[in-house]
């Protein structure tokens, strides 16, 4: 693995995706950029780091994105405990009135 040229390669692949247009989490931009940089005369193994960069890129992507959903589904889950218990204290509260 070449972990040096990952920082580079990545944001070359986000400045691309960006003028060209293309969704820079979507996987279907990296054949695009790959045969941009094979018009740039960049060398099969370029072309392979810059995959392999972009790739662990979309990994890291997704995982973070499960983990955001994760976060926020485990936040209204709360939300609705904490709801349904202060519904269920206030019926208690009401049916023990002396009224």
């Amino acid at each position: 693995m070449d972990h040096p040229f990952y920082k580079k390669w990545l944001r070359y692949y986000l400045d691309f995706c960006v003028k060209y247009h293309y969704e820079s989490s979507s996987k279907e931009s990296l054949p695009h950029f790959i045969q941009k940089l094979r018009h740039k005369k960049q060398n099969n193994q370029q072309q392979r780091q810059a995959s392999d960069a972009i790739s662990l890129y979309y990994e890291l992507e997704l995982s973070n994105s499960k983990n955001k959903i994760a976060t926020k589904k485990k936040h209204n889950d709360s939300k609705l405990k904490k709801e349904h218990f202060e519904s269920t204290n206030a019926e208690i509260e009401l049916g023990s009135s002396p009224i």
